[in-house]
């Protein structure tokens, strides 16, 4: 089980932002616009993983904090700033049963929780250099 912990006096504020991003974008300004003009991929593949952290308390309490969540991106270029998306996405999580009341015998029983969800949709992307700011539209189907 992981667990993160923030101490309450830490506050993220503006300045801690701005010095966050500019390690991550690097030092020199001139690090975000290419020397020479690339060749524009015509598709994209992305594999992510992280972790899932539910608001309601009694998910934590049966699954415990933080399961791994697994997705998957395909990205193909239509047009020139057009693009076809297609994804999925899954948590896989076991658990125990937990005694609301008063506990007769040490009983409890296995539980599993599973959710997929596939995506798809269309994407309209702007590139500026090495950053795009994009907007798009599609759907999903998700089961639990």
């Amino acid at each position: 089980m992981m667990r993160i912990a923030m101490r309450p006096g830490i506050k993220l504020g503006l300045c801690s932002v701005s010095v966050f991003l500019g390690l991550i974008l690097g030092a020199s300004p001139t690090k975000l616009w290419p020397s020479e003009p690339e060749r524009t991929p015509s598709f994209a593949v992305s594999v992510e993983a992280g972790m899932f952290r539910a608001k309601q308390a009694s998910f934590r309490t049966l699954y415990g904090d933080g399961p791994l969540v697994l997705s998957v991106q395909l990205r193909a270029r239509l047009a020139s700033c057009l693009w076809a998306v297609a994804g999925w996405k899954t948590l896989n999580v076991e658990g125990t049963t937990a005694i609301a009341g008063p506990s007769f015998d040490d009983e409890s029983y296995r539980l599993k929780f599973e959710m997929t969800s596939l995506r798809l949709g269309l994407r309209y992307a702007h590139e500026i250099g090495r950053f795009a700011i994009f907007a798009g539209a599609g759907g999903s189907s998700n089961g639990y």
